[in-house]
This record gives structure tokens, C-alpha cells and sequence, in this order.
């Protein structure tokens, strides 16, 4: 049996052309309304003309915070939405999210209505929780890349084992034999991936039976104070956990403004191996979060819901890879130093052969 607009309004008491603008998503209707028609057309099956007219499902991506510096990272997981949807036949749109404002949550919902789109992906390290509460609301399709925490509410997300990643990384400090390792974050880490990392570190500490090393806090932002270096080796410490890339890249730049030698004084690891991890002075140790393979996953599943399979809260978590390169002091790094070193060593042999020689050769004459 076909539903018509006329079977919507007679349940909820409406006229036929107030079912039409709720659904139409015009201002003009209150949000409650709005909601309580959606919610009703969903039930009982009834599609829009867009929906009608259309097969293919429609996949929008929304980037949070476009501009942050991570955004290369979001650009893989992108890549991995698009081969996903290329290989499914859906349709993707790609969006970012209006203003912060009074109504900005229902302009954006009523855009993604209008548009077509069947459900969203959000992607970004900014959480938009005015948006996803409206989702949550009118019982919008989405999924997360990143973990995200809305209590009482269960969202679903895709998310890199964060805590898995940090202990790797500790780990491998460990095992080079440093005893004490710092833990560098930003002035502010409310968001899920950062504790998470945190407590890997603490994990892996606690594992190796070692005292958690000195925990400092990146001031100003991402902006370096050149002083951390110093502090960090005046509380002892051999080795640095940073817990994002960009406060690696940063620290490495101050152990160079302050002549403090990286592995020799002090080894540093960090965490996403964001583009340019490996050209840094030194190549900088980091966990390489699977970006491809969370976008991909993340759109499989929607897509899945969107097919009929039951939409129940899911998280799911991808394992990361620990990335070794030379800034940790690892046997690679130490056996290049010694390899260099006894180069100089065969180069002045050489040198003082040479001499030796010239002035044989002149007592000879």
C-alpha cells in the first residue's frame, strides 16, 4: 500500500500542506512539528519525490573543521568514503556545516534533506554536537570518524585503537631502555582521542613497572616555547611521548632552536604521521592511524544501514601501526651514527696515512 501525505496528516492531526513544508524542511514550520511528521514518514515507509526519483543512495560527508592542520589525515579517509561509494554505485556529497547559530542545526538537516542525502559521515577533530544531537533527534542516519562521546547517548563511530597506538609507542621507548619518558599535550584534551592516548601511555608505564616521567603541557596553542626542551631534560627525562603530530613536529623545531640533539639527549615519538612525518630533521617515530581504511569502513556500515540491515550503536575500533624511524634512537638510527662515525674514523686513518706517507717520502729524500 502506497503512503500518501494525506495518511501522514490524518494520524497527526495536520493539514496535508503543513506534512508538505515539514517535509520540504520550510522554516516556516517549528522544529517540533517538523520533527514529529519526519519521524511518522520514516515509519510508515513514505518517500520523498527525490527518494522516488532516485535508486542510488546518497552518502554526505561533513568535515567539521576543514582548516585544521590535521586536514591531510581527513583527506585519506575521505579517499577510502570514495572507493567505498565508487564500488557500492552510491552518490557522495561532500559539506561543511553552517555557522554556529540559532537554527544552524535544522538549516543543515533540511539541507541534507533537500539535497538527497540518505545519511552523513562526519569527519573532523572539532565534535559538532549541536549537530549530531539534531541527528540523534529526528533519527537522522550518521557515523563518526574519531571516537565521540555524547552520554546518555550511543553514537556510532569508527576510530584507530588510540590507546593501542600510545602504549606501542611507549613501548618501544621502553625498550630502547629509556626509564624516563615525558608525556607533551596540548593545553586542553577534552576530546576522546587525546585521554585515550594518555591512558596508553600510563598503560605502557605502568606495564614496565616505571613511575610516570614529568607530563608538561604545550602552552599558546600549537605556538612552541622554546624553553620546553630545557625543561624537560632538567626534570630528567630521556624521551618524549607527544600525543599529536603537530607537538612533535614543534618540539623537534625547539630542540633545534635550543642545540638539544635529537635521539642523542632526548628521543621523541608522536602519534598520526600526518604528510611530512618522514622529512623532518630527524624523521620523526610516530603511529600511523589507518585514515583509508576508517573511511571505507565507515561507509560500509552506513551503507549497510541504509539497506535495510538493523541500525544499532556501533564502535568500531582499527588497529594503528607504530612507524620507527630515527628520532626514537633506535638500533637503526644508532648503527647509521656508528656507521658515520667509523667513516670519520677510516677518513682521518686515511688522512694520517697520507701524512705519514709524505713525510716517509720526504725523509727519504
Amino acid at each position: 500500500m502506497t503512503v500518501r501525505m494525506k495518511d501522514i496528516a490524518e494520524q497527526l492531526g495536520v493539514s496535508i500542506s503543513t506534512v508538505s513544508l515539514a517535509l520540504a524542511g520550510h522554516p516556516r514550520i517549528p522544529e517540533a512539528t517538523r520533527t514529529q511528521v519526519v519521524l511518522l514518514a520514516h515509519k510508515l515507509g513514505y518517500k520523498l519525490p527525490h527518494e522516488r526519483r532516485n535508486t542510488a543512495l546518497c552518502l554526505a560527508i561533513i568535515l567539521t573543521d576543514p582548516a585544521s592542520p590535521m586536514g591531510c589525515l581527513y583527506h585519506e579517509a575521505i579517499s577510502g568514503i570514495i572507493n567505498e561509494a565508487m564500488a557500492s554505485g552510491a552518490i557522495l556529497q561532500i559539506m561543511q556545516p553552517p555557522p554556529p547559530r540559532a537554527g544552524g542545526r535544522s538549516q543543515l538537516l533540511n539541507l541534507l534533506r533537500k539535497n538527497g542525502a540518505h545519511g552523513a559521515i562526519l569527519i573532523g577533530g572539532r565534535f559538532a554536537s549541536a549537530i549530531v544531537k539534531a541527528f540523534i533527534e529526528q533519527d537522522y542516519p550518521f557515523i563518526c570518524v574519531g571516537k565521540r562521546e555524547l552520554p546518555p547517548a550511543k553514537i556510532s563511530w569508527v576510530a584507530t585503537d588510540y590507546v593501542e597506538g600510545a602504549r606501542q609507542a611507549v613501548s618501544h621507548l621502553i625498550r630502547l631502555g629509556h626509564r624516563r619518558i615525558a608525556l607533551l599535550s596540548p593545553p586542553h584534551y577534552e576530546q576522546a582521542w587525546f585521554k585515550e592516548r594518555i591512558l596508553g601511555y600510563r598503560l605502557a608505564m605502568d606495564e614496565a613497572g616505571l613511575a610516570h616521567g614529568p607530563s608538561l603541557t604545550w602552552q599558546e596553542g600549537y605556538v612552541a616555547p622554546s624553553i620546553i626542551p630545557s625543561v624537560l631534560l632538567e626534570k630528567g627525562a630521556t624521551a618524549v611521548f607527544a600525543i599529536d603530530q603537530i607537538l612533535a613536529a614543534k618540539l623537534l623545531s625547539s630542540c633545534a632552536a635550543a642545540q638539544i640533539k635529537v635521539p642523542q639527549e632526548l628521543a621523541v615519538v608522536g602519534f598520526d604521521d600526518i604528510t611530512g612525518s618522514a622529512h623532518l630533521s630527524p624523521p620523526l617515530t610516530t603511529v600511523r592511524q589507518p585514515m583509508q581504511e576508517l573511511g571505507s569502513t565507515a561507509a560500509r556500515t552506513l551503507l549497510s544501514w541504509l539497506r535495510g540491515a538493523q541500525r544499532n550503536p556501533v564502535q568500531i575500533r582499527l588497529q594503528p601501526e607504530l612507524v620507527v624511524r630515527m628520532s626514537c634512537g633506535t638500533e637503526a638510527a644508532k648503527a647509521a651514527e656508528a656507521t658515520g662515525a667509523a667513516g670519520a674514523a677510516g677518513t682521518a686513518g686515511a688522512t694520517g696515512a697520507g701524512t705519514a706517507g709524505a713525510e716517509g717520502t720526504e725523509a727519504m729524500a
